[in-house]
């Protein structure tokens, strides 16, 4: 499952103030904004109907990592299934970087980054990946991307791939 932070930068990307809610609060916010049933976290995950909500698994699971089939679907550049949104495909990226998996993580990102969406978010985990894996190029080239789409980031966020950058300078 991804932090309380990763899940409030999704938040943020719908608009939504995520200062003050905890995280079943805040799933649910989400869900609205998704035009899903807001269930997170109250025990319906058998019965609310919403086998598609990027939140299904991670409610229905108690929280786990995301499955190993996933994770072996990205680790071989299947990576993502053809009806996945592209919010569906950066919250499955922040659970397999929050459940230590880069290699699933950094496969989803190479796949947006290769479609060219348009996502702060991916470009800022691609980043981060690449500057944990000691890829110093491809991080400035991530970051410098994220920064183009700054509006759809958080100040921390931003302020965070300055200091990188600098550090890779």
């Amino acid at each position: 499952m991804m932090t309380l932070e990763e899940i409030r930068l999704i938040a943020q990307s719908h608009g939504i103030n995520a200062d003050r809610m905890e995280m079943p609060e805040l799933v649910r916010a989400i869900q609205s904004a998704e035009g899903n049933e807001q269930c997170f976290g109250i025990d319906k995950a058998s019965t609310c109907g919403q086998s598609g909500c990027c939140w299904h698994e991670p409610c229905s699971s108690a929280a786990e990592p995301p499955d190993s089939k996933l994770s072996d679907e990205a680790a071989n550049a299947d990576l993502l299934p053809s009806n996945y949104s592209l919010q569906e495909a950066v919250v499955l990226a922040f659970q397999y970087y929050s459940s230590n998996d880069l290699s699933g993580a950094r496969s989803i990102c190479d796949r947006l980054v290769a479609d060219k969406v348009d996502n702060f978010y991916v470009y800022y985990l691609s980043g981060i990946i690449a500057y944990q894996t000691n890829d110093r190029a491809l991080a400035q080239e991530h970051f410098h991307s994220a920064l183009a789409l700054s509006a759809g980031g958080t100040a921390d966020r931003i302020s965070d791939i300055r200091l990188r950058l600098q550090a890779l300078s």
